[in-house]
C-alpha cells in the first residue's frame, strides 16, 4: 500500500510530499452518481448545477476563496442571486465555514447537509491513533483494501483529519453521563504512561495525543477551526 504515500503532507500540514493537483472530475468509485442524480431532476451541469473539487487533505478554511469563486460563477451562469449548497461529510464543514462569514452567507439560499460531523468523528480519532482499514471486509475477519497502518501513516499530518477529531464541544454532548453518551476514548492500559486511565475528557485526550507524539501543531489548527465555528452552530 506504499503507493498511497503520495497523499502525505509534510509536518507543516501544508506542503505535499508529491506534486499533486486537482483534476476537477468525480471518481467513478466515489461520487459518480451525483451527476446523474441532479441531471435526472432537470439540472444542467455547468449552467445551474456545479460540483466543487477541493484538496480534502488540507485545512478546511483554505477552501473559502475557491468555493466563493465557484458560487460567483454559478450565480452568473444561472442568473440566480443565490445558490443552494448540497454537502456531505467534510463538505459540510466547508459549507458551514463558508456561511460563518455573513457576507458569504448572503449568497446562499439553503445549506442542505447529509452526514456532516460538525463536532468531529470518533472514527477520525481511531484512524489517527490506530489506523482504519479502508475497503471491503471479508467474513468480518480481514479486509480487502487499504491497510489500517497505511491510513494511519497518511493521516498524521493532515489538518482536515485533525479537524475531524472530536472537538471540545463534542464532549458537551457526549459527556460520559450514560452508556449512550460515552467519551470517545477510554485508556484502560495507560498507553501514554501518564498515570491516567479510564474514559478521557477532551483535555486528557489532547494530552494523550501529545504524549504519543502526534502532530500537535496541526492539532492547534483544528482547535482554532472549531473554536471559531462551533459556537455558531445554533445560529440558523
Amino acid at each position: 500500500d506504499d503507493y498511497f504515500d503520495v497523499l502525505k503532507l509534510k509536518p507543516d500540514g501544508v506542503t505535499s510530499v508529491a506534486d499533486l493537483s486537482l483534476t476537477g472530475d468525480l471518481t467513478s468509485f466515489g461520487y459518480s452518481d451525483i451527476d446523474s442524480f441532479f441531471t435526472g431532476m432537470g439540472y444542467e451541469k455547468g449552467k445551474n448545477f456545479f460540483t466543487f473539487p477541493y484538496d480534502w487533505r488540507k485545512d478546511v478554511r483554505n477552501t473559502k476563496d475557491s468555493l466563493d469563486s465557484l458560487i460567483e460563477e454559478a450565480k452568473q451562469k444561472s442568473g440566480q442571486p443565490q445558490v443552494n449548497l448540497v454537502v456531505h461529510s467534510m463538505g459540510g464543514l466547508i459549507g458551514r465555514y463558508y456561511i460563518s462569514d455573513s457576507t458569504k452567507a448572503s449568497k446562499i439560499n439553503k445549506l442542505i447537509e447529509l452526514g456532516v460531523p460538525h463536532l468531529g468523528s470518533v472514527e477520525a480519532l481511531k484512524t489517527l491513533v490506530y489506523g482504519l482499514p479502508l475497503g471491503k471486509p471479508i467474513f468480518k475477519i480481514f479486509n480487502i483494501g487499504i491497510a489500517a497502518s497505511e491510513s494511519k501513516d497518511i493521516f498524521q499530518n493532515l489538518p482536515s483529519g485533525f479537524q475531524l477529531l472530536p472537538s471540545k464541544s463534542f464532549f458537551n454532548f457526549y459527556n460520559n453521563s450514560n452508556s449512550e453518551q460515552l467519551y470517545p476514548f477510554r485508556d484502560d492500559q495507560d498507553i501514554d504512561n501518564d498515570k491516567i486511565i479510564g474514559a478521557l475528557n477532551f483535555d486528557q485526550t489532547k494530552n494523550l495525543l501529545s504524549n504519543l507524539n502526534h502532530n500537535m501543531a496541526v492539532f492547534s489548527l483544528a482547535e482554532e477551526f472549531h473554536g471559531s465555528l462551533d459556537p455558531q452552530l445554533n445560529q440558523t
